[in-house]
């Protein structure tokens, strides 16, 4: 009997920590997707930024500055090429919940965009949905909501 109860116990255990793994799993995945918006941000790289989405992709930036929502390729494009115009040059995210489902991964999280002088331009929450094209996470929706 102890066996058999200390064996649920373990069993439970790995269970759990799978758990712990499944979700951290797709934070991990996101990390360097993350690391390449910001770069791209900061080489003012605009194709690289962009080559970050879905060609059908939709993005909003509410911010004090701007209230954009642009869908595909060419409204992604100038939406950040407005961005990188108003003198945006780091980018930091902070990812707080991503969850898996069908193929695709939903999250949100923190962000904050500043300016070469260092001044904050934007800084509040994001959501973001992406999924596997070609083998590589690209970006769905991507929304930014300012403080």
């Amino acid at each position: 009997m102890r066996r058999r109860a200390m064996a649920t116990i373990l069993t439970a255990a790995a269970c759990w920590s799978g758990l712990i793994f499944a979700q951290s799993k797709p934070v991990e995945e996101l990390k360097p997707r993350y690391r390449a918006l910001a770069a791209s941000i900061t080489a003012r790289d605009l194709a690289a930024l962009t080559s970050l989405y879905v060609p059908d992709a939709s993005l909003e930036m509410r911010t004090p500055q701007a209230h954009d929502r642009v869908q595909g390729e060419e409204g992604i494009a100038a939406q950040w090429q407005s961005t990188l115009r108003a003198g945006v040059v780091s980018f930091d995210a902070t990812i707080t919940d991503a969850q898996v489902a069908g193929g695709a991964i939903s999250e949100k999280g923190t962000f904050l965009m500043k300016r070469k002088d260092k001044s904050v331009y934007a800084r509040g929450n994001y959501t973001a949905t992406w999924r596997k094209d070609a083998g590589v996470w690209k970006l769905v929706k991507h929304a930014f909501v300012a403080e």
